[in-house]
């Protein structure tokens, strides 16, 4: 059985797109409210330690522990509108359901 296949990551890690949703995020986790992410979430290289440093105390993000409860608060609308591989995510996606009703197979992006 042949199905088709996406990948798709976020830019640097899957952590950017939180600092997209800070303004869901903040005021959870020991994250002080209105903490903010200032510039474009896809150019900060490092977001789980951007993340560590608005903590609390000696707090520090755990993915272990964080990622599966920050996920619940993505702002999906806000990553759709205004973050390039999430857009890719939900295009992506589209293409497969595509794929699928059409019975055929898709592989994106495409093998070298």
């Amino acid at each position: 059985m042949q199905i088709p296949v996406a990948i798709v990551c976020a830019v640097c890690e899957y952590e950017s797109w939180f600092l997209a949703s800070m303004d869901k995020i903040a005021g959870k986790y020991d994250i002080p409210p209105g903490v903010s992410f200032p510039g474009n979430p896809e150019e900060k290289c490092g977001a789980k330690e951007w993340l560590s440093n608005q903590m609390k105390g000696d707090n520090i993000y755990r993915a272990t522990f964080h990622q599966a409860k920050m996920t619940h608060h993505l702002d999906i609308d806000h990553l759709a509108k205004n973050v390039r591989s999430f857009q890719r995510l939900i295009h992506a996606v589209e293409e497969l359901l595509t794929a699928i009703d059409n019975s055929e197979v898709f592989v994106t992006p495409a093998p070298i």
